[in-house]
């Protein structure tokens, strides 16, 4: 069992309210500071949802890198018994199903040379398994995670096929961008983190003397 701080349940109070069929907000975005276990947080809501809802979703969870945050993600997963994993390789190969969390990086689907999974001769083998799960009745939940990152027009291609009923945009440094009705900003305070001792004030050494750079 987790033992979730006030505001960590908070968070995944919230992206259970968001994610209800209700909702009419389509995009939220999440700031919280680094140390604050959104990645714990989100996989929470994920596995809750699953379990609660018996809902025809998929999860799509995109990361930016090499590959590192995508794997830690992916293997924090593991400890959540409704969450079926699973990397973009493997859904090439089996599909979106029901219940399943991908774990998808950048690098995989818009990276140069073999890294890359959407070249002109391997673009309609992502589709195709996107539009497989829609034919199946599916819809996805995308989650954003370091959105702040590859926010570029190949990312946003790639977002925009899955047709998302819902996406999580998560960061610890993105600003309220005073966006549309369909979207709102959710913040995790840094205060309310140190006030729990998950993290601590930056240290700012010799604070107040001058340097002469002469």
């Amino acid at each position: 069992m987790i033992d979730f701080k006030d505001f960590q349940k908070d968070v995944v109070d919230k992206l259970l309210s968001f994610t209800a069929p209700e909702y009419s907000v389509n995009q939220l975005i999440v700031k919280a500071p680094t140390g604050s276990g959104k990645t714990i947080c989100l996989l929470s809501w994920i596995n809750e949802y699953i379990t609660s809802t018996h809902d025809n979703v998929a999860f799509v969870w995109f990361t930016p890198g090499a590959g590192e945050l995508e794997e830690q993600s992916q293997d924090k997963a593991k400890i959540f018994p409704c969450i079926r994993s699973q990397s973009v390789d493997e859904a090439l190969q089996h599909g979106f199903d029901e219940g399943t969390v991908t774990f998808m990086n950048y690098e995989r689907v818009i990276g140069k040379g073999r890294k890359a999974m959407l070249t002109d001769s391997e673009r309609d083998n992502l589709q195709d398994k996107i539009e497989k799960a829609f034919q199946q009745g599916r819809h996805f939940i995308l989650v954003i995670d370091e959105a702040h990152r590859n926010d570029t027009d190949k990312a946003h291609d790639v977002i925009s096929r899955f047709k998302a009923s819902k996406i999580v945009r998560v960061s610890a440094t993105i600003e309220d961008p005073k966006t549309p009705e369909f979207t709102e900003f959710y913040e995790v305070t840094e205060e309310a983190v140190i006030a729990l001792g998950l993290i601590t004030k930056a240290v700012v050494v010799n604070e107040g003397i001058d340097i002469d750079l002469e």
